[in-house]
């Protein structure tokens, strides 16, 4: 950690002289706020970080090369920021580089899943932050007892992306090698349209496990009426005879400064593993929040998270007490501050 830190404060000490030679900058979110928290009958009062955006600081730059190519890079860490622990690696959130030009762009390096940005981020008004975040009722940790680290992001990767010049048409194509990691290698892709008020996208994803692959689906998108967006999505997991669904369906109004965010969500996990005791797995989630812009870049909020489990689920709204019931429900009040 030590190490990590002093490479940080050297290439901040940097960021003033790389200007000068191309276009660097520092960039970071601190979210910060007080949470309550019941799983089952146990419940905890925590100072938490991330309520609506995870707490992250990041460089970022690019060079223009002429001829109409240009490199990029994007280093980003994820922080708590109630204690100023370093979630995960160091560059876990993203660590590039690209090329980009007419032909569109080639990046490398540790980023998205195709389909985590269709699934997630296309359909989750929330952004998948917080005790709202709709991955909070998908199985992704392990498979059979084997880590899958790949829904997120991919260590390794190499991914095309079309460039922006096909009438709102997107898409990319990745591939990231196992490096001798099981549950680490990936395929997948996504093609989407934007235009206007609408965003719709597909995806699919395959990660090789020790027996077998773990197979990844998702269509999504959202629409822009004006008085507020309209989200929806489907999300599939399938390893052997297991499959798990997920369904979506949610809103973001903006109300003066500030802005409502509701969002229900259903995961429905059949055979294999998700089977205890005869019965599969089932959980519903409903999620509320607000946000209140005091700034371009500061704003208050509140969240409420409610998750009902069936079968074997024990997912949580956050971590924290242990789960002993069928319920996991919170709240919280917090600020956020980009910078």
């Amino acid at each position: 950690m030590k190490r990590s830190v002093l490479c940080l404060a050297v290439l901040c000490a940097l960021v003033g002289e790389a200007s000068a030679q191309s276009n660097v900058n520092m960039f970071g979110i601190v979210d910060a706020g007080v949470r309550y928290v019941k799983n089952g009958s146990n419940s905890a009062t925590q100072l938490a970080s991330g309520g609506i955006a995870a707490s992250r600081l990041g460089i970022r730059g690019s060079e223009d090369l002429g001829g109409g190519l240009s490199a990029s890079f994007w280093l980003e860490s994820q922080i708590n920021a109630d204690t100023g622990e370093v979630i995960g690696k160091f560059w876990g959130r993203r660590s590039t580089l690209s090329l980009t030009g007419g032909f569109g762009e080639i990046r490398m390096g540790r980023d998205f899943t195709p389909v985590y940005r269709v699934a997630t981020l296309l359909s989750d008004p929330f952004g998948n932050s917080g005790m709202p975040a709709i991955d909070s009722i998908f199985s992704t940790a392990k498979i059979n007892g084997v880590a899958y680290s790949t829904h997120y992001r991919l260590d390794n990767s190499v991914t095309y992306f079309l460039p922006n010049s096909l009438g709102g048409v997107y898409g990319q194509a990745t591939v990231a090698p196992r490096e001798g990691v099981d549950g680490a290698g990936h395929t997948g892709g996504l093609l989407g349209y934007k235009s206007g008020p609408l965003d719709v996208g597909v995806a699919y994803g395959q990660t090789k496990v020790a027996v077998g692959s773990v197979k990844t689906a998702a269509l999504a998108g959202n629409y822009d009426f004006g008085a507020f967006r309209l989200y929806a999505g489907w999300s599939q997991l399938k390893y052997t005879s297991a499959t798990e669904n997920r369904y979506n369906l949610g809103a973001l109004v903006p109300m003066g400064q500030g802005t409502l965010k509701v969002n229900l969500a259903q995961s429905i996990g059949k055979g294999g593993l998700y089977q205890v005791d005869g019965m599969d797995n089932k959980a519903s989630k409903i999620a509320v929040g607000y946000a209140y812009d005091l700034s371009k870049r500061t704003a208050l909020y509140t969240n409420l998270a409610y998750i009902k489990n069936k079968g074997g689920a024990e997912f949580v709204v956050a971590p924290g007490p242990v789960m002993n019931g069928r319920t996991s429900k919170g709240v919280d009040f917090g600020i956020r501050h980009n910078f």
